[in-house]
């Protein structure tokens, strides 16, 4: 059996640094450190943020595009047993007004992404008593009655707002910290202290904040790695935003195994492609369809340079997986099961296995269990039957920050996270994953799982996505309606999409709406769900039948 020796995370890249300095670490369009080049300026940053007052335990933001100084920010955080709240940018107002507070954010790191969004615009909109702050520029802690904890705003694209300290004062704060308080800060940590606060997407509520140790995502990119069959020297594309654990989940399995990962601020497929050519990838992490399905469907696809590539990781139905792994030359699609809560997948497919075994989620990562749970009494339900989906093991979280009661709303005594995902063992022990406890529709009496319908309508050939989500109908209660993005350049009508359904799914469970769409509401990587019933709710009534 392998001796796997589990650190924290500032200790994977001081590792990586000492195995192989002059190896690329991190790749974007342009720019690159070696292992060695981002330890040093992961030391520099943990250096600032000491000298901001940053220590032990506080709480570090940050909001910016995927970018290198992120991840030196990251681990340089990480180095000083700091703890990384990395911001959603897709968060604006009033979720920026409860994140700040709620992590207990002390030092927010903000860049703007130029010529696309400003991300200092949205805090000092966000906390407009920022303007009232004249001494903040020079290091002065800020006063913010909305944001009590947060004592200094450095703004790396030096906008000059109001408030917030520019470059220039970021890199003087390092002046009297030496680079032994660094290293006696990192020698300090454990692995069992907080690393990283991911808040969770909130459909239908306020995000909620995922607390996981060091230990939980050291051991998921450890796990990650065996799983996938990573490799030292391996080269990964994975552009995943920075803000969330699928990000994390990749990055760490490749500073395990000491190769490179490749990402940019936010994904293009063209310049995504350019970059697999130029790199010489090996495995690709790319995990949602909208960025997979970017990559082989764009008009400069070539097949030739992903004869190179082994695996790639993403999730999405069993048809639309057999389809992408037609469409690449001897790449091995793999796919998963999991949640920010479990530091990113608790089951994953083996790329090792035929395709039919490769197209479910697969077995629980070691050291991770996986049970079946009767939806009613919460007992064990034998292989084969569906009920909710729980799990435990080394890489849960240690609870939502701040909300003891959403905490033990979700994980039982025993230490078993409860989901609220349907599933199913199977007879090869494979998770097969049903849909949301609470994504289902009822119809005439009858309980549906949104995705029957959704992997259904995904296997047309014209069709790239689809959602489907309930709306209230007098006589059956609920009624389906799908909504449904055409390939490009497809001819495919909303008729189409009923006549793909009549005959192949039971008549109730044929959407009695279909609208097609070309851009869906999404929060962070997942689509929202609570905004298409809204859609749904105000555009049509249930009265139609197929």
């Amino acid at each position: 059996m392998e001796h796997r020796l589990v650190c924290t995370g500032g200790d994977l890249l001081i590792r990586g640094a000492a195995a192989d300095p002059d190896r690329a670490a991190v790749v974007m369009p342009g720019e690159r450190r070696s292992y060695a080049e981002l330890l040093a300026a992961a030391v520099d940053a943990a250096r600032s943020l000491h000298g901001l007052g940053v220590r032990r335990g506080d709480r570090v933001g940050i909001l910016m595009p995927n970018s290198l100084t992120y991840l030196e920010s990251w681990f340089g955080a990480m180095l000083l047993g700091a703890v990384v709240v990395p911001v959603n940018s897709r968060f604006r107002t009033r979720e920026l007004r409860h994140v700040m507070p709620d992590a207990e954010v002390t030092v927010l790191l903000v860049a703007d992404e130029p010529g696309v969004v400003s991300f200092v615009d949205r805090i000092t909109t966000a906390f407009p008593d920022l303007a009232d702050q004249a001494g903040a520029a020079g290091g002065a802690p800020l006063e913010l009655p909305d944001a009590p904890d947060l004592a200094h705003v450095v703004d790396f694209s030096s906008t000059g707002a109001p408030g917030v300290i520019d470059v220039g004062r970021w890199v003087d704060a390092r002046a009297d910290v030496a680079p032994d308080v660094v290293e006696l800060a990192a020698s300090r940590v454990t692995v069992r202290d907080p690393a990283t606060i991911f808040y969770t997407s909130g459909t239908t509520s306020l995000p909620k904040g995922c607390i996981l140790t060091h230990e939980a995502m050291v051991r998921q990119g450890q796990d990650t790695a065996e799983r996938m069959d990573l490799r030292v020297g391996d080269v990964m594309f994975s552009p995943l935003p920075m803000f969330h654990s699928a990000c994390s989940q990749p990055l760490f399995a490749m500073q395990w195994v000491v190769g490179t990962y490749c990402t940019m601020p936010t994904f293009d497929a063209a310049a995504g492609l350019q970059l697999i050519r130029d790199e010489g990838t090996t495995v690709m992490y790319t995990a949602f369809p909208p960025i997979t399905d970017g990559l082989v469907d764009h008009p400069d696809y070539d097949p030739e340079p992903f004869r190179r590539v082994r695996s790639i990781f993403t999730v999405a139905p069993p048809t639309q997986l057999r389809q992408l792994e037609a469409k690449l030359p001897g790449t091995k699609v793999v796919t998963a099961f999991g949640m920010t809560e479990v530091a990113g997948s608790i089951a994953m497919s083996d790329p090792r296995d035929p395709l039919e075994l490769r197209i479910a989620p697969g077995k629980p990562l070691r050291g991770a269990e996986v049970e079946i749970r009767d939806i009613v009494d919460d007992t064990p339900v034998p292989d084969g039957v569906e009920g909710q989906i729980v799990g435990r093991g080394p890489t849960l979280f240690s609870g939502y920050q701040g909300s003891p009661d959403l905490t033990a709303a979700v994980l039982d005594a025993d230490g078993w996270y409860h989901t609220g995902d349907l599933g199913v063992i199977d007879e090869n022990g494979l998770l097969h994953f049903r849909g949301r406890l609470k994504d289902m529709l009822k119809i005439g009496g009858e309980n549906v799982a949104s995705i029957e319908i959704e992997s259904h309508i995904i296997s047309h050939p014209e069709v790239n996505m689809a959602a489907v989500v309930g709306i209230p109908d007098a006589r059956l209660g609920e009624v389906a309606v799908a909504y449904v993005e055409p390939v490009r350049g497809a001819s495919l009508t909303p008729e189409d999409v009923i006549e793909w359904c009549r005959g192949e799914i039971a008549s109730f469970k044929v959407p009695r709406h279909v609208e097609l769409i070309t851009e869906w509401p999404m929060s962070a990587t997942k689509i929202r769900k609570v905004d298409l019933r809204e859609r749904a709710a105000a555009t049509f009534t249930g009265e139609a039948t197929p």
